[in-house]
């Protein structure tokens, strides 16, 4: 049986932040398996095999289908297969399921994680195959509250700013119900943290995401707000 987890989670974007973060551990540690990531949207696109896909369908990777194989089965690498949910055709969607069960099968060393919100996730098929399943839950309140503190360690070298910037956020969400219950959503609080930057927070929901619609990354990155590529990609390894 291989090393087989299934993620089935309700948070829109929380799938895929879990997937690119595993596979930034790789970059940063050097070791562990290789994260081949697919996102299952695209692939059905041009339905050649996962493996195939791998070297021909997808510009990012370009990689040997072969090599692929070999450290799959050696259990070198790991598959990432995220969105099942957003393989919106039905029997596409079963001839995906079933595919992953082959390679399950194939690559009984390798881990193969899939992605899915609830809408679209269909159980049986997987956990018949082997694998287990776990959902990603929203952040609590301590963890909300350690989030901030990182978040803020990273994005403002002033203490005294980061102290009053972090305060004040933290204060809009204690005080605010509607704003407190979507605090558990990494993002929307990536998203509260941005704006919280410029501007106090309102206090209703739909304030904030008249506020959040309205971000342009332009701007930010010419406010100084958002960092280049490789600065993100050090800043989310502190922050995560």
């Amino acid at each position: 049986m291989s090393d087989c987890l299934s993620f089935w989670v309700i948070q829109d974007r929380e799938k895929t932040s879990c997937l690119n973060y595993r596979a930034l551990q790789w970059v940063n540690e050097g070791s562990g398996q290789l994260p081949l990531r697919v996102d299952l949207k695209q692939y059905v696109r041009q339905q050649i095999g996962i493996v195939n896909w791998l070297e021909n369908g997808c510009s990012s990777y370009r990689l040997d289908a072969v090599e692929i194989d070999r450290q799959l089965q050696e259990g070198d690498a790991a598959l990432y297969l995220d969105g099942l949910d957003e393989v919106f055709d039905s029997p596409t969607r079963q001839t995906v399921l079933q595919e992953i069960v082959a390679l399950s099968s194939r690559y009984s060393r390798a881990s193969i994680v899939v992605t899915s919100r609830v809408l679209g996730y269909e159980p049986d098929t997987l956990r018949n195959a082997g694998f287990s399943q776990a959902t990603l839950e929203e952040l609590s309140g301590s963890q909300v509250r350690e989030f901030l503190r990182r978040w803020h360690l990273v994005a403002e070298s002033n203490e005294q700013e980061r102290d009053r910037l972090r305060y004040r956020l933290q204060t809009a969400i204690r005080d605010s119900r509607p704003i407190q219950e979507l605090a558990g959503n990494p993002l929307l609080l990536t998203m509260m943290a941005i704006l919280n930057r410029t501007q106090p927070l309102p206090r209703n929901r739909v304030g904030l995401y008249r506020l959040g619609s309205r971000m342009c990354p332009r701007q930010e990155q010419e406010a100084g707000v958002l960092a280049s590529p490789d600065q993100h990609k050090h800043r989310a390894a502190k922050v995560l």
